[in-house]
């Protein structure tokens, strides 16, 4: 399935975008 390989790709890059947003509304600290 052609179809299948999109899908996954874009919950990746959903899921890829939900970590950067909550890395940037909490800072890490060191």
């Amino acid at each position: 399935m052609s179809g299948t390989p999109t899908i996954l790709k874009k919950i990746i890059l959903r899921k890829l975008e939900e970590i950067q947003e909550s890395c940037e509304r909490v800072p890490l600290r060191e």
